[in-house]
């Protein structure tokens, strides 16, 4: 067994485990780190990574590598004999990791072969048989290698190509990618390898069109392996400031997203580059995002990457290339930055807890992904992050859902995007019927829903719908108003002008009005239905706030989806007052339980906690002093409570 509760078992308990991804400085990414390895470098690497507490080490292994010459091949295996060798001395497991087209990042100017082309790269038995020959050397004296920690057996693969996958007609074919993960694998187990497999599987694939299908790649995966880089897509979400609200919950909603099934999670490449922003702000990142991360579910952590890469070889990176030479926590004289120092403060926390006495409960809500997710990738991209923060802002820790999976595990589920099919429909409201609470956002087109659902399910009669306005104020009713007696919110500012947004007028029937706009329309509902019942929002709250700059700042939006939880049976053990500070509680099979708060802002934030259960004393789980209900973070803080229970 390699995993138990999402962890990975090693000397038969769980562990939360810490690696790192490695490229020498000296070399970078370049073919020489496999064909002229500095061993006398990656020596004392393997010590200071040791030292470090890392457990694992990531390395990739190009395809570029292998031709028909045997001498060379026997030259490779011998030289990742010796890197792997080198890294057992130090107690170091690796994960090997298949990825294309390193050399061609020495020469800009070399023609690309046939065999990589989008058009046939995941269909043409030429290109299978290229790519399957460095698995077969391989197995020849790794299989059964328990030095390997994992395989991950394609890094971003829709990059390998350049391009989407794409059928016969030029069009953009998820499918076709998913054919290729799955026979990659088929190949994989046929040749005898023992160890678990993944696809590591960046932001990409779901927040653009790449021709991947995340679902497909991580059903042939032992578990989910995320990749996310926020800094990548601030052109594409209205991210705020580094280090703030959207920009650090960016992750764990990329590595939530990914996991279907119940797949074991694990974050194998995560970061930024000190290019392009400080050493500074690149430690607070690696705080936020470490322990986040830890509170989402992962069971492994590697940041990219150990080391700067040396200037010498800068000439090796072209101009959109230049911010890889720093992502490192060390810089290339192997100096530690102060992201190394946050991290190792991280590894000693997360060590002091014993995963087999302390876990996170499940979560009891999830957001539903709709089945056509991609074929409104142009909208969803957005929809879905700021539904995932939205939550997180109420303290709803939550999952994700799609289509064909269980919905009885969970007593709410948000539905962001409520252009559904006739069966998925049926699917929600019978989970409603039998005692689920359903939020629902309308978006566009959502007045061709069929007029039973919305009279029977959500108890309202459709009478209008309406471009949505540029500005507009909602009014909460009081029993949903926060502690601080706001409960007006105000919707400005967005951009583009919402042209294709839609704001729809209703006549309540049997549905309780819970929030109005300034000329008292609907905006917000809630209907008894079965055991259960259904809230709907009369225009796309998150598309809104995706659209609108400093939104979560602005607008506590977060409300909408409070009420939800008000209406659902789930019952909040702790919550609090500020929705910038992540809760994570890890309960005990003893008299204790352990508080997790993290600020997700760049600036100081007070808040006072709420416990369904009071309990008996609060202390600070590192310094072991008295703490209380009211509480103040310094930006981007992290603190943990140790809660008595007894």
């Amino acid at each position: 067994m390699h995993f138990k509760d999402g962890y990975r078992i090693i000397d038969n308990k769980k562990q939360f485990v810490m690696g790192i991804n490695y490229l020498p400085a000296s070399t970078g990414h370049s073919i020489k780190f496999y064909t002229e390895p500095d061993f006398k470098e990656i020596e004392a690497d393997c010590k200071l990574m040791a030292s470090m507490q890392f457990k694992v080490v990531r390395i990739g292994l190009p395809y570029d590598m292998v031709d028909n010459n045997k001498n060379e091949n026997s030259v490779i295996t011998a030289n990742l004999e010796k890197f792997i060798s080198l890294c057992d001395a130090n107690k170091l497991k690796v994960i090997p990791t298949f990825f294309h087209l390193a050399s061609f990042q020495e020469d800009p100017k070399a023609v690309r072969p046939e065999w990589t082309k989008a058009d046939h790269y995941y269909t043409s038995d030429a290109s299978f048989s290229y790519i399957t020959k460095y698995m077969e050397i391989l197995a020849l004296h790794f299989a059964s290698d328990d030095r390997i920690f994992a395989w991950d057996v394609g890094n971003e693969p829709y990059w390998h190509a350049g391009f989407p996958a794409k059928n016969s007609s030029g069009v953009p074919d998820r499918t076709i990618m998913t054919a290729y993960a799955k026979k990659l694998v088929s190949k994989f187990h046929s040749l005898g390898f023992k160890q678990p497999l993944t696809f590591g599987a960046d932001h990409a694939s779901i927040v653009q069109e790449v021709g991947a299908d995340i679902v497909g790649l991580m059903d042939v995966s032992d578990f989910v392996s995320s990749h996310f880089y926020s800094k990548y897509n601030y052109d594409m979400f209205k991210f705020e400031e580094i280090n703030s609200f959207r920009d650090t919950y960016f992750g764990t909603y990329i590595m939530k997203f990914s996991q279907h099934n119940d797949k074991p999670l694990a974050c194998f490449e995560f970061g930024n580059s000190t290019m392009q922003i400080s050493e500074e702000n690149q430690a607070v990142y690696q705080r936020v995002l470490s322990y986040s991360c830890f509170i989402a579910g992962a069971n492994s952590l590697l940041p990219w990457a150990f080391c700067d890469i040396d200037q010498k070889v800068r000439h090796l990176y072209n101009i959109n290339a230049q911010q890889e030479l720093e992502f490192g926590l060390l810089r290339a004289d192997k100096s530690p930055k102060p992201a190394a120092k946050e991290l190792q403060d991280f590894i000693n926390t997360i060590n002091a807890i014993d995963l087999e006495q302390y876990s996170f409960a499940k979560p009891e809500a999830a957001i539903y992904i709709d089945k056509a997710y991609y074929e409104r990738l142009s909208i969803n991209f957005n929809i879905y992050p700021n539904a995932y923060m939205l939550a997180r802002a109420a303290n709803i820790p939550v999952s994700f859902v799609r289509h064909d999976e269980d919905l009885s595990r969970y007593k709410l589920l948000f539905v962001p995007n409520g252009l559904l099919t006739i069966e998925e429909m049926d699917r929600i409201t019978s989970f409603t019927e039998q005692g689920g609470t359903v939020y629902m956002s309308f978006n566009k087109h959502i007045h061709a829903m069929a007029p039973g659902y919305l009279q029977n399910l959500f108890g309202f009669k459709l009478l209008d719908y309406r471009r949505m306005p540029k500005n507009f104020e909602v009014f909460l009713n009081e029993e949903y108003t926060p502690e601080n007696g706001e409960n007006r919110l105000v919707f400005q500012g967005m951009e583009p002008p919402p042209s294709t947004y839609t704001y729809y007028k209703i006549e309540p029937k049997s549905a309780e009005v819970i929030a109005c706009d300034k000329n008292d329309q609907p905006v917000l509902s809630v209907n008894t239905y079965g055991r259960g019942c259904a809230i709907a929002c009369m225009f796309p709250v998150e598309m809104l706030m995706a659209r609108t700059d400093d939104a979560f700042q602005n607008i506590p939006a977060y409300l909408f989806y409070s009420a939800a939880l008000k209406h659902s049976s789930i019952k909040q053990e702790v919550s609090s007052d500020n929705p910038f500070v992540e809760l994570g509680l890890m309960k005990s099979k003893g008299s204790e339980h352990l508080l997790f708060l993290i600020n997700h802002e760049p600036s100081a934030q007070s808040l006072k906690l709420k416990f369904e259960k009071e309990p008996k004393g609060i202390n600070d789980f590192k310094t072991g002093s008295v703490a209380g209900k009211i509480l103040s973070l310094d930006a981007n803080e992290v603190r943990i409570l140790r809660l008595m229970t007894v």
